[in-house]
């Protein structure tokens, strides 16, 4: 409340103070003009006078009380000022005054009465302002306090809404649905890696579905060793919140070893239970560093394990192709498995990569992992000319493969 008071104590200390010493001065001038001494208007000055110098006493005493209240030192600094201006003139008129009352004696009666009118005059002129500063003072008091009220009912209410969007996004069950549930672990006789369920698409008037699965080419490459990846068929283990799991069959539709990607096609036509909700193009676009991420996988074989983190780079070359480097914890088991949005649990991109140091003892860094944007395995489906997939396609570090050998 004093914050709010203060500068309105100030500005009416500045009228009531300083106009008012104005005003004393000029009846003591004309006080040392007048022929005939006056006793009783000298009276009155003096009476004035004390009022306002236990006025400004006051106000001195409520400055030293509030002294500790660092943010207002300024402004009682200039308080403080104006009291000692105001204290000094008070003292000057008060010897002044003195003097003067010695010089009224043998003054005409008229004059002294003519003068006396004159003060009253005065004195009523300003009372009036005086009344009328208290007012404003005491108004903009009171929209301060009204401003205050409302401005922590909406600080209030923002709590609120925060909070309850917190709930929303961070929610367990929509969560499992949209991060774990749409992630797939592969697994061969010499590797393990992980893959991402995209949404069953009807066919055949809606009764069967072609279900596809994005995944990091070398995975795929690595299944089999010594297999054809073009014949051989991918075993594909899906999850259910329970803890369940099966396992189906896919088979390889096309890849890309320079943005090390590849699309599988489940054998199987039934219709998968959780699908990855896709980034919009303009989402892609405007993905930035500090955009915050959930990668999922299966490390070292495990179950899907979600790690949380933050995108660092937008523009990481590794052989001529341009990777997002990621923050989030990553570990051997990655490759193939999704960045997801933070907060809109979307696809934005498939792991590639991860950053091991050292030539002879390498040592896995698990937060400097490697993605491939999903724009740009959108830009590779449309060469492939199956775009449709997608809804909207029309001692060095070195970056290592982050499948599991066997």
């Amino acid at each position: 409340m004093l914050r709010l008071i203060l500068p309105a104590a100030i500005l009416v200390l500045g009228y009531l103070g300083v106009d008012r010493l104005v005003v004393l001065q000029d009846r003591l001038q004309a006080l040392e003009r007048t022929p005939r001494a006056a006793p009783e208007q000298v009276e009155q000055l003096r009476s004035s006078l004390s009022e306002l110098r236990a006025a400004l006493l006051r106000i001195r005493a409520h400055v030293e009380d509030e002294r500790r209240d660092a943010p207002l030192l300024a402004r009682m600094s200039e308080l403080e000022a104006l009291i000692g201006d105001a204290e000094s003139e008070l003292a000057a008129a008060h010897s002044r005054l003195a003097g003067w009352e010695r010089r009224w004696e043998g003054r005409e009666p008229g004059e002294v009465d003519a003068f006396g009118r004159r003060i009253q005059e005065l004195d009523a002129r300003l009372e009036d302002r005086c009344r009328e500063l208290g007012s404003v003072a005491q108004a903009t008091a009171r929209l301060a306090r009204e401003g205050s009220s409302q401005i922590e009912d909406l600080r209030r209410r923002q709590g609120e809404l925060d909070a309850e969007h917190q709930r929303e996004v961070r929610d367990p069950q929509s969560m499992w649905c949209e991060l774990l549930g749409p992630t797939v672990q592969l697994a061969g006789n010499s590797t393990v890696g992980t893959g991402v369920i995209l949404e069953s698409l009807p066919v055949a008037g809606g009764e069967e579905y072609v279900t596809y699965v994005l995944t990091a080419w070398h995975v795929v490459r690595d299944l089999f060793t010594g297999g054809d990846p073009a014949e051989v068929e991918v075993p594909v283990k899906l999850y259910e919140r329970d803890g369940a799991a099966v396992t189906r069959m896919a088979v390889r539709v096309s890849h890309d070893a320079r943005i090390d990607v590849a699309l599988l096609r489940l054998l199987d036509t039934e219709r998968v239970g959780y699908g990855a909700r896709l980034a919009s193009r303009r989402r892609l676009e405007s993905v930035g560093v500090f955009d915050r991420v959930y990668a999922v996988g299966c490390p070292l074989g495990n179950d899907p394990i979600p790690t949380w983190g933050e995108v660092a780079s937008i523009h990481h070359q590794v052989d001529g192709e341009s990777y997002w480097m990621i923050s989030a914890p990553t570990y051997i088991g990655n490759s193939g498995g999704g960045i997801f949005d933070a907060e809109t649990h979307e696809l934005l991109g498939i792991f590639s990569k991860i950053y091991t140091h050292g030539s002879v003892r390498s040592t896995i860094v698990p937060h400097m992992g490697l993605v491939t944007p999903l724009s740009r395995i959108g830009d590779w489906l449309e060469e492939q000319d199956v775009a449709g997939i997608l809804p909207w396609a029309g001692s060095e570090a070195t970056p290592q493969a982050a499948a599991l050998g066997r």
